[in-house]
Parts: C-alpha cells; structure tokens; sequence
C-alpha cells in the first residue's frame, strides 16, 4: 500500500439532524441504499492552489422501498492540503474528489452512528458510496441501479 501526498488539516461538523422512525422494525436484512444521498462540493484555496474545502452533505430519507431506523443529515466540512507542491493540478483534484470525500464520509458515518447509538432503534450505519469523479456532483451508493 502506498500512502498518497494528502492531508487533513481540520474537519467539523457543521449540521447533524436525526429523526427516529417510530414505524421502523428491524428486518434481517437491511437496505439503506436507496435512502442515502451523498452530495460533495470542492472548493479550492483562491490564493494557494495546494489547499482545498471539501463540505459533504449526507442525507438519509427513508422512501416507500427503503427501511431506515432514522431520518438524517450531516454537513461535514474539512481542510485538506496536497502535500506534494508539484502535482498537476489535474491530479490535485483526483485525490480531492476522491481521498478527501472518503475520509469526510466515514467521518460522518462514525458521527451518525454515534448520535443515534442511543436512539430507539439500531444505530444508523451507513452504506459505503462510490465517490464521484470531477464534474459528477452526487455520490452512488453501491448496489444500486446505477452501479449495475
């Protein structure tokens, strides 16, 4: 394995909201995929191009063919510099879009299980996505029909 010339300088959350689905029952197996939207936005550093905000917003919204336990929300937000000054800027943004947006989302999935590990029902895990390229705004959750 060969780490990549990226760091996180900072996260927080931003926005957190859950909501306990009271209609919720347990199945034996759950399916979240339909119900999870993962939205990042990239913004670079207008002064020093090594520098990037990257803002994650998940949502999870339960429709008549997805269980969930909780309706929810997370804003996180994180700076991140690519440490290697001579990359193009091309693939600054390949480890942007895709190593940053990964270390967000399972920083908020640890976030969402957190918060509602105390909740009614089971804690809220969320499904692992396929990080957008460049220009495609929205994360897929795999499994779903697009991924097939």
């Amino acid at each position: 394995m060969r780490s990549i010339p990226l760091r996180l300088e900072s996260y927080y959350v931003d926005e957190t909201r859950t909501k306990a689905l009271p209609q919720y029952r347990a199945p034996e197996d759950l399916h979240l995929f339909d119900a999870v939207s993962c939205t990042p936005t990239v913004d670079e550093h207008p002064e020093t191009p090594d520098r990037f905000r990257v803002r994650v917003e998940i949502a999870v919204t339960p429709t008549a063919g997805a269980l969930a336990p909780y309706e929810a929300f997370v804003r996180i937000v994180g700076f991140f510099r690519v440490t290697d000054a001579g990359a193009p800027m091309d693939a600054k943004r390949q480890m942007i879009h895709g190593a940053a947006v990964s270390m967000l989302y399972s920083a908020a999935r640890d976030h969402l299980h957190t918060v509602t590990a105390k909740g009614p029902n089971e804690p809220l895990i969320l499904p692992p996505v396929n990080i957008p390229v460049p220009g495609d705004r929205t994360a897929q959750v795999w499994g779903t029909a697009a991924e097939t």
